[in-house]
């Protein structure tokens, strides 16, 4: 066992399927595959969050199957079927993994819909300590801010939804019953 979150495992034999399968996004985009403890912490607040909802966001059995294709699409015909014989797994036993995914994310786009607001001072900041910086620094001409008022204001709207997310989901985790079994992930390849 790598954990127990409120007397539910997570095997070692997951988070490997998590990992192969490319079901999580524990690593941060260009930094290659997540580390064993990324991979085991998504998987531990994926299930602090399931938890919590107790079934409340069933998930259509077509939302699943379609997320099934997506993933098949990533791969060649024949690795899916190579990795799927490799972790001795189905593809019904995938469809698991998806469905558990996809309640989470459902989960949290209920509870954090509306995109949290973004005050023009927090921009203007944000123009001025780090895009303009940042394409100088590239040997780029910084567009004008209100060329890029838009993105910005997108970009630290997600950045506090982020925030929000990760607080809630500690609050949930500092209520949850969560045992850690590093050893386990010694094993993890």
């Amino acid at each position: 066992m790598a954990a127990h979150v409120n007397r539910r495992a997570i095997t070692l034999t997951d988070l490997r399927i998590l990992r192969a399968f490319q079901l999580d996004e524990g690593a941060p985009a260009g930094t290659g595959a997540p580390t064993p403890s990324e991979v085991l912490q998504k998987a531990i607040d994926r299930l602090v969050v399931v938890d919590f909802m107790r079934g409340n966001f069933p998930v259509a059995r077509e939302e699943v199957e379609a997320r099934l294709v997506a993933l098949k699409a990533r791969f060649a015909p024949d690795g899916w079927t190579r990795l799927l014989a490799e972790y001795g797994i189905t593809e019904s036993g995938v469809q698991s993994y998806l469905e558990n995914i996809l309640q989470y994310e459902r989960m949290v786009a209920v509870r954090f819909g509306q995109p949290p607001e973004v005050a023009a001072e927090e921009i203007k900041d944000y123009y001025d300590r780090e895009y303009a910086p940042a394409q100088k620094a590239s040997g780029l001409e910084p567009k004008p801010m209100s060329q890029v008022l838009g993105e910005i204001e997108e970009r630290l709207s997600e950045k506090k939804r982020d925030a929000q997310v990760s607080a809630w989901i500690q609050g949930l985790r500092s209520q949850a019953e969560i045992s850690v079994h590093e050893p386990c992930l010694e094993n993890f390849r």
